[in-house]
């Protein structure tokens, strides 16, 4: 925003000179100082065109880094049933950069979008981990785990190797 005021304001004033210039042309100067005065407009009009661009293409790649990517992963999420899906996939609801949360039962499969600005990856398999359920790479607490309803006691895949 600041960019595109201060190029506006840059290419006022610009113009301004530029009226002011070619106003001097007018009233009449030699031959030679037209001359003069026109490789001397070439110049500036030239500078000018090359710090608009740039300023235009940092404006442009500003405005497109703020912009939060939004991306899909999948991964691995252990459980068994419906009750297993709605903690799954309720542990990311209110979860603030995460657009969308779906768990198969069937695959074990989850699917999730997020802003990758607001949370990672890691972050959300955390989450998922706190609820009880382990996932490729993180796993839940044992004390959690054990709370989760008889038929939510998934077969847990064996301990995360740590080097």
């Amino acid at each position: 925003m600041v960019l595109r005021l201060a190029s506006h304001c840059t290419n006022a004033i610009i113009a301004s000179n530029l009226s002011t210039i070619l106003s001097v042309i007018k009233t009449g100067y030699k031959i030679t100082k037209l001359h003069s005065s026109m490789k001397s407009i070439q110049l500036f009009l030239l500078l000018f065109l090359s710090l608009n661009f740039s300023t235009n293409s940092f404006a442009q790649e500003t405005k497109e880094d703020n912009q939060p990517k939004v991306k899909t992963d999948t991964f691995t999420v252990y459980g068994n049933c419906g009750m297993c899906k709605r903690t799954i996939e309720g542990s990311l609801t209110d979860v603030k950069g995460v657009s969308s949360a779906q768990w198969d039962q069937e695959t074990d499969i989850m699917t999730v979008k997020y802003k990758t600005k607001k949370i990672s990856l890691d972050e959300i398999k955390q989450k998922i981990a706190d609820t009880g359920y382990d996932s490729d790479t993180h796993r839940a607490k044992l004390e959690v785990y054990n709370n989760l309803h008889g038929c939510c006691q998934y077969e847990r895949p064996p301990p995360l190797e740590t080097n």
